[in-house]
């Protein structure tokens, strides 16, 4: 019997990878204003896609986020880098009312995966109520 996978609340689909800006290797004297304004593009980005799906609820107060990054290439990255990259877009979909917070209570750990399509790159965020049975429970 196949399993039934949930459909998540909410699907975005970005068409590149998280800013690099945000990784721990450019933040070292890097001047302010320049991660300031990524970080006000990304959550412009997200609040925007947000809206094209019609996202009307309440901010969720706990959630299942999946994350997928779209690799182009089979380049050596390092998963910790791409994760600290995640911090705009997750506050981005606070600002957007979809989470109440990005906090461990709200969210808990987030899932990430990742695939490779030759020449795309994307970053897939899924956000799941926290009814899903792949929430953790301890």
């Amino acid at each position: 019997m196949a399993e039934v996978v949930p459909v998540p609340l909410l699907r975005l689909v970005i068409p590149n990878l998280p800013a690099a800006e945000y990784a721990a290797n450019y933040a070292r004297g890097q001047h302010w204003s320049v991660k300031q304004k990524i970080t006000q593009r990304v959550h412009d980005e997200i609040i925007a896609l947000v809206h094209e799906q019609g996202w009307k609820g309440a901010p969720l107060e706990q959630a299942n986020v999946s994350v997928c990054f779209v690799l182009p290439d089979h380049r050596r990255r390092d998963p910790d880098g791409l994760i600290s990259r995640m911090k705009p877009y997750f506050d981005g979909l606070v600002l957007a009312n979809v989470l109440k917070d990005d906090d461990l209570q709200t969210i808990g750990w987030p899932v990430y995966r990742h695939t490779y399509v030759k020449g795309v790159s994307q970053t897939i965020i899924e956000v799941h109520g926290s009814n899903d049975p792949r929430r953790a429970s301890p």
